[in-house]
């Protein structure tokens, strides 16, 4: 691997570092969660971007439990999803 190439943990370190947008918005998404009373939330889909997964990252080491499912609605499979569990 060349010196220019970036790593997952590199993209980790980043994310917590910058103003990653995605790390306030599943802040969000988890606040409004919890304050209903619910255990976990949907943050994304798997077919996500670079940001969204480097903020997923920055919740696991949080110490939130990230689990990929499927959901089935209206009949419909949709995609897999990256959930939050508290």
């Amino acid at each position: 691997m060349s010196n220019s190439e970036l790593t997952a943990d590199d993209a980790r370190r980043m994310a917590s570092r910058s103003g990653n947008k995605y790390v306030a918005e599943f802040e969000g998404l988890i606040e409004r969660a919890a304050k209903d009373g619910k255990r976990g939330v949907l943050l994304c889909y798997t077919d996500c971007n670079a940001d969204e997964h480097a903020a997923i990252s920055v919740f696991e080491r949080r110490g939130f439990s990230i689990v990929r499912r499927s959901e089935n609605v209206g009949g419909t499979m949709q995609h897999p999803a990256y959930y939050a569990e508290w």
